[in-house]
């Protein structure tokens, strides 16, 4: 029967990804005269233990097929909060008049009204968001934008959060000072039959879970229903994105209990286009940078991100900002301060050992301040000199690694949050988005990145989202085609040059592979092998972006030497250091020859020619970022010319693939093409390991 739940799964997966309005989905499977009932929600999939028997329990079964046919909707998983227009009408999906021409074009295109509570009726103008409505298991996130009952728009998102999670805007509001992050309205829970709707009580009724079944893994990719959407992911803000939609099925144990989720309504007032939409090289530094800066602004409020990818930074241009990050609902609020400065006083001896083996091994002079700061961070004088010693291995110079670990003293560091005395290993739920995660986190123990396991334990820690914010900007710069608001043709269905082989194999195994193995083996690669970025990554560096090179460099060694000399105030300085890369960027830009209006040209061949417009306000220069939506890309007209051939690389010549040999960087490993479907080749898989891996059972 194991195949017939298989099958039944993939059904259910399609109901919940084609009916917006649906809050859960009943299935029945009947091999011969074996009756088996299903039901999945949020929390994953549950099943009768045992098989009817038809025949011998015909009263059972009469019953099931009565209650399917006499239960109110709601009971059968459909939302009663939400109803269907039709013409100036509102009307339940389920009315026997519905037809299909009343679901509009497309599920992007369907307009609904939403009752979050009473007095709060919202309605949807079209769906920017869809891709996460198909999750077996998880959150679950649909995103639409609305009009209230005075006109005004806004953005509505609903999403399954687990029921011990805070809301999005519990999160934001630790933040006491304006900051680059998404403006919430309100959250609210919603509400069936005068309850909130959860999956324990609303839907499960209380029923409680048995022992759990073999099932195997379910991937099947999910297409979107938009007809109107090309093979150019200009015409569409959701191509080209990371799925979670592709949820696996995973026994729970006996021990385990699935998690318990309630529905939440989280009305937003920021809204624009995703970073992947950038016009020109300054818009895209400046989001990055005031999305770092929101994160910075969370960290030291005690809260922290924990899901940084492409599609959690808009280009808003309000303003204020030119970016925003947004999507808290993975965010976590801790309790708990490592208080700066540190205090303990090292002994002596052991600082004036310090002092004279750095004086001799590195011709360093260190003050005994500074000494006794870097003590209390790494510990003893010993360890320190052996990791200067390491990273001197590893081919870093003795100017960039003392620069590196005297950039401060814990004495001019503010204090954040201690993530290791929040919570225990066994309690931290693994969450990000898989493709932009660090590879230390998909790892069951820290040991990735060399000589920081025994500084850091396995949880969620800032320098892992600060290392998302990387991956996202390597990701940009290579994927996307220069400021043009699209995907490079070079990664297109079809092979159009043999040099473009590298790149696609970049692409593949850092961002596309559905592998953890090759994922974390490619970031291992990158980040510990010496000059393996340099080598590899940055050749296939768009050429209309090579400006950026320095910074994706000094990117690259600040995270390099940070998990290599990783400490106590590693967390504390980290965003500072990243920012400052963005600052000494942006000024380069603003100092350069202007050119006007030139500066949001296609081509941008070096910083020396570009123009940064105000980092505050709209740019004269830059077009306005589309209000009231994120698909503000450019608009690729279906008579348009046939697309360019694929830029030729900055030296013309194919770049290195590295090698495994010891000592030198890993090679990549080769990745098979996949079939694709109508959203285009090299599709990317939006996967939120909460959502991915969260258990199914029976």
């Amino acid at each position: 029967m194991s195949d017939g739940v298989l099958q039944l799964c993939r059904y259910m997966r399609l109901v919940l990804g084609e009916q917006l309005d649906r809050r859960f989905v009943l299935g029945l499977l009947l091999c011969g005269r074996k009756l088996l009932v299903w039901l999945c929600d949020r929390s994953g999939l549950i099943g009768t233990e045992d098989p009817i028997d038809i025949h011998s329990e015909p009263e059972t079964f009469i019953r099931i097929i009565m209650a399917f046919s006499q239960l109110e909707p709601h009971r059968l998983g459909w939302d009663p909060n939400m109803l269907l227009a039709r013409g100036e009408e509102w009307i339940a999906p389920t009315d026997p008049s519905v037809k299909p021409s009343d679901f509009g074009q497309s599920l992007y295109d369907t307009k609904w009204q939403i009752t979050v509570h009473p007095g709060r009726v919202y309605y949807t103008t079209e769906a920017l968001s869809i891709i996460r409505a198909a999750s077996l298991s998880g959150s679950g996130t649909v995103v639409w934008k609305v009009q209230d009952e005075n006109g005004e728009e806004c953005v509505l998102k609903r999403i399954w959060r687990l029921i011990t999670a805070p809301t999005e805007q519990d999160i934001r509001s630790v933040l006491t000072k304006d900051s680059p992050v998404c403006e919430i309205e309100f959250c609210a829970d919603a509400m069936v039959d005068d309850a909130v709707d959860n999956t324990h009580q609303s839907i499960r009724r209380g029923l409680e879970e048995l022992r759990a079944k073999s099932l195997e893994k379910v991937s099947k990719r999910r297409k979107i229903a938009d007809a109107q959407a090309g093979v150019d992911d200009a015409t569409h803000a959701e191509k080209y994105i990371h799925l979670s939609a592709e949820g696996k099925l995973e026994n729970l144990g006996e021990e385990r209990q699935p998690a318990r989720r309630v529905c939440t309504y989280t009305l937003m007032k920021t809204f624009g286009k995703p970073i992947k939409f950038f016009t020109s090289v300054g818009q895209l530094l400046r989001a990055m940078r005031d999305a770092i800066q929101g994160h910075k602004d969370l960290w030291f409020s005690r809260a922290m991100h924990r899901d940084i990818s492409p599609g959690n930074i808009l280009i808003v241009e309000d303003g204020k900002y030119t970016g925003r990050l947004i999507d808290l609902q993975n965010g976590k609020i801790y309790e708990h301060d490592v208080e700066t400065p540190f205090t303990d006083p090292p002994d002596d001896e052991e600082c004036e050992s310090l002092i004279k083996g750095l004086k001799r091994k590195l011709g360093v002079e260190l003050s005994h301040h500074q000494a006794q700061d870097l003590l209390n961070r790494h510990g003893f004088a010993c360890e320190i000199e052996s990791r200067c010693l390491a990273l001197q291995r590893r081919k870093f110079s003795d100017q960039a690694i003392i620069a590196h670990m005297l950039s401060t003293t814990s004495d001019k560091v503010a204090s954040f949050p201690d993530v290791d005395r929040a919570t225990a290993k066994s309690e931290e739920r693994l969450t990000g988005t898989e493709a932009f995660m660090s590879g230390e986190l998909l790892l069951p123990a820290p040991k990735l990145y060399e000589k920081t396991s025994e500084n850091r334990t396995h949880n969620h820690h800032v320098i892992h989202d600060v290392e998302s914010f990387f991956w996202v900007f390597v990701y940009l710069c290579i994927t996307r085609d220069g400021c043009r608001g699209s995907r490079r043709p070079e990664l297109g269905p079809s092979l159009l040059d043999p040099k473009d082989i590298p790149l696609r194999l970049f692409v593949d195994c850092l961002f596309d592979t559905k592998s953890h193995k090759t994922l974390i083996y490619t970031k291992e690669s990158i980040l510990n092998a010496p000059d393996h970025f340099i080598k590899s990554i940055l050749p296939e560096v768009h050429p209309d972006l090579q400006c950026l090179s320095t910074l994706l460099e000094g990117w690259w060694r600040l995270m390099a030497l940070s998990y290599l000399t990783y400490d106590r105030l590693t967390p504390g300085i980290i965003h500072d250091q990243v920012l400052a890369l963005f600052d000494a960027a942006i000024k380069k830009l603003a100092e350069a020859p202007p050119h006007g209006a030139d500066e949001k040209r296609t081509t941008t061949p070096d910083l020396a020619t570009q123009q940064l417009p105000p980092i505050l306000g709209r740019s004269e220069t830059e077009p306005s970022t589309q209000t009231g939506h994120w698909d503000g890309s450019p608009r690729r007209a279906r008579s348009s010319p046939p697309r360019r051939s694929p830029s030729p690389r900055r030296d013309g010549s194919e770049s290195p693939t590295p090698n495994p040999n010891p000592g030198a960087a890993p090679e990549f490993p080769s990745s098979k093409k996949r079939r694709t479907d109508n959203e285009g080749d090299l599709e990317h898989r939006e996967r939120d390991i909460d959502d991915d891996s969260a258990p199914l059972f029976d």
